[in-house]
């Protein structure tokens, strides 16, 4: 159903990002480090997230990029 097929885009997306965080960290750029960890506990907690409940994993990553994003910086 249409459920399941949005759970195995996200378990095949969250690795990915996973990868890409890594090698976000990896660059030397100065400015791009909070940036990099905020999708790193993205792509981390998303996956939790994911195995908990499903219906609810669109509202988690918004939430979760709500809280740790670059909105949360700018408030800081």
């Amino acid at each position: 159903d249409l459920i399941s097929n949005l759970a195995d885009q996200y378990k095949t997306a969250v690795p990915l990002t996973s990868l890409l965080s890594v090698l976000l960290l990896s660059l030397p750029r100065p400015g791009t480090l909070p940036f990099s960890e905020s999708i790193f506990l993205l792509s981390v907690f998303g996956g939790i997230e994911l195995q908990k409940n499903k219906n609810k994993q669109f509202m988690t990553l918004k939430m979760a990029a709500r809280e740790t994003g670059p909105l949360k910086e700018a408030k800081d």
